[in-house]
C-alpha cells in the first residue's frame, strides 16, 4: 500500500516521516490555515502562509529600519547577521501553544519618538512590550552611569536580536562593555542598550540583567529553551546520541517566549487584539471555530478511531494583515500488517476540551 495523505480540506497540509525523542518512527501530519484580519473566510491561496520546511531567515540589515537603526547596525558590524524570522513548520508537536508575532512595533500615528508601547490581548490575557529608540550608557559621575537616547524612531523590529542577550545586545558584564578602550564606534557598539524591553523589568543600571523580551521566534540557544535540552554528557554521547538525552523536555520545541506559551487553546470566538503592531494602530480578529480530524488506515485495513489534531502555533504577521494557525499530530508508524499506509484529513468543529491540560508546565 502506498503511503499518502488525502487532504479533504481547503488548507495546506503535508506529512513527513520522523523519529521522535524516544527513537520511534512516526508520521508527522501538519496542516496550516490562514485568515486575513478583515475576513472570517480562509485567505485566498495567493495570500495564505505556506508550510515552511526550513526556517525563513532574514538579514538584519534588510529589515525595515529607520536610518539611525541602520547606521548603528552597520557600526556594530551586525547588518550582515542572519536570524530566523519565521520558524520551520516540519517539527514534532509542541506541548504548549506558541503565540508568535513576526513584525514590528510601531509608534502611534507613525510619529518618531524615543519610547512607545505595543500590546497583545487574547481574551483577558495581556502582554505589553516597550520599544526604544537606540540608546547607550554615558558616564554621569565618577561612579555612575546614565542612559542617553541617541534619537527617535517610528518602528522597532520585533525580534530577539534586539532584546537583551540578542545579537545587538549580548550579555556583557559592566566592566567589559563600559570600561572598553578603543575607537569611538567600538565604544558605542559595546555600550548599546536593548531596543525591546519588558516594561515590568526595565534596565536602570549597568548591572541589571532583565528577562529577554521579544514576541517572535526564539533561537535554539535561548536560555529558556536550552534549559529543556537535558544533559548532553559523555553517557549521552556514548549511549543515546543523536537521540535527545533521557531528561529531554519537549518544551524545547516551543519557539515563543515563555510568557507566550499558552497551556490552553483559546475557545472559538475568543477576541485577539493587537496594539501598535502595525501602522494601523489597532488590529483585531477572533479565534476560529475550526479543527481537524485524521483517520488512518493500516496496511491490513484496520481503521482505529480518528485522531484530533492539536493547534500548537499561532503566527501573527501584522504587516501582511494575516494570521495562521498550525495543527500537528505524530502517529506511530507501526510494523508489519499494522504499518500505516493511508491518512485522511478532514475539517471538523473546534475541540471542546483544551488539549494542553495535562502538559507539564
Amino acid at each position: 500500500m502506498t503511503m499518502e495523505l488525502q487532504n479533504n480540506t481547503p488548507f495546506v497540509a503535508d506529512m513527513m516521516q520522523m523519529v521522535d525523542a524516544q527513537g520511534r518512527e512516526v508520521q508527522l501530519v501538519i496542516v496550516k490555515a490562514t485568515w486575513l484580519f478583515d475576513s472570517q473566510l480562509p485567505a485566498p491561496p495567493a495570500q495564505a502562509a505556506p508550510l515552511y520546511r526550513r526556517a525563513q531567515r532574514c538579514r538584519l540589515g534588510d529589515l525595515a529600519l529607520d536610518p539611525l537603526q541602520q547606521r548603528l547596525l552597520e557600526a556594530a558590524r551586525k547588518a550582515d547577521d542572519w536570524v530566523d524570522w519565521v520558524g520551520a513548520d516540519y517539527g514534532l508537536p509542541k506541548p504548549a501553544l506558541d503565540v508568535l508575532v513576526a513584525g514590528h512595533c510601531h509608534a502611534p500615528g507613525g510619529r518618531a519618538c524615543r519610547l512607545f508601547e505595543a500590546g497583545l490581548w487574547i481574551d483577558e490575557q495581556q502582554w505589553l512590550i516597550h520599544a526604544h529608540a537606540p540608546r547607550c550608557w554615558r558616564p554621569a559621575t565618577l561612579l555612575g552611569w546614565r542612559i542617553e537616547p541617541l534619537g527617535r524612531v517610528a518602528s522597532v523590529p520585533m525580534h530577539a536580536a534586539f532584546s537583551f542577550g540578542g545579537q545587538m545586545n549580548p550579555e556583557r558584564g559592566p566592566q567589559i562593555f563600559l570600561a572598553v578602550k578603543g575607537p569611538p564606534e567600538e565604544q558605542t557598539r559595546l555600550s548599546l542598550l536593548p531596543w525591546l524591553e519588558d516594561p515590568r523589568a526595565p534596565i536602570r543600571t549597568p548591572k541589571d540583567r532583565p528577562t529577554p523580551a521579544g514576541w517572535n521566534h526564539w533561537p535554539s540557544d535561548a536560555p529558556h529553551r536550552q534549559r529543556h535540552v537535558g544533559a548532553c554528557d559523555e553517557v549521552w554521547r556514548q549511549l543515546r546520541a543523536p537521540r535527545p538525552p533521557q531528561d529531554f523536555d519537549p518544551r524545547f520545541y516551543n519557539l515563543a517566549a515563555s510568557a507566550l506559551q499558552l497551556g490552553t487553546v483559546p475557545a472559538p470566538g475568543t477576541p485577539v487584539r493587537l496594539l501598535n503592531l502595525s501602522s494601523r494602530g489597532l488590529d483585531t480578529f477572533a479565534w476560529p471555530d475550526l479543527g481537524f480530524s485524521l483517520q488512518v488506515q493500516s496496511q491490513s485495513g484496520l481503521r482505529p478511531p480518528a485522531i484530533d489534531l492539536v493547534p500548537d502555533t499561532l503566527l501573527i504577521e501584522p504587516t501582511l494583515r494575516r494570521y495562521s494557525i498550525t495543527w500537528r499530530t505524530a502517529v506511530l508508524q507501526g510494523v508489519g500488517p499494522a504499518r500505516l499506509g493511508q491518512f485522511h484529513l478532514s475539517v471538523r468543529r473546534a475541540a471542546s476540551r483544551p488539549p494542553f491540560a495535562q502538559s507539564k508546565r
